[in-house]
């Protein structure tokens, strides 16, 4: 029978705080994923104030980053979002999409509570080809793609385990 789960990796993109200015996340290597799903959360909105999030995608990690099309949640206020937001956005396919991701959520006027995390989906961590009997070189050695660290959580149909 096959395997019935699915494995994710969810790196913190945005630890749960109060948003001031504009916050944004470490880069997300995608490499060796073939899709992200993005999920925020927002707290509390103080009477005037507001709160984004969008996602941005750049070929280095320490490049310049622009905003990926579609990737931004309708603009949260206290007047729509008095008591907590969660939202999900699917960002698709990361096929031809730039290398790194971040996550940036910006607040204005007053005080708004907020996090964010990017879940990376269906891991893609494709051998590098070579003849029989040789090893295939490592991957820093330009070797192909090294998984990272083990999923944080897997979805099956019995539920979620840790």
């Amino acid at each position: 029978m096959p395997e019935t789960s699915t494995h994710y990796r969810s790196p913190v993109t945005i630890v749960p705080q109060s948003v001031s200015g504009a916050v944004e996340s470490d880069a997300i290597d995608t490499a060796g994923w073939e899709e992200a799903l993005l999920i925020v959360h927002a707290g509390a909105i103080t009477a005037t104030g507001t709160l984004d999030f969008k996602a941005q995608e750049c070929d280095t990690s320490d490049g310049t980053y622009a905003d990926v099309d579609g990737s931004d949640f309708d603009q949260l206020t206290h007047g729509t979002e008095e008591t907590g937001f969660t939202g999900i956005l699917h960002l698709g396919s990361l096929a031809g999409r730039k290398r790194y991701l971040k996550i940036v959520a910006t607040q204005a006027t007053e005080a708004a509570m907020g996090c964010a995390h990017l879940i990376l989906q269906q891991p893609n961590f494709t051998p590098t080809e070579q003849a029989p009997g040789e090893t295939a070189p490592a991957p820093e050695a330009g070797g192909g793609v090294t998984p990272p660290d083990p999923p944080f959580f897997i979805i099956h149909e019995g539920g979620v385990e840790p």
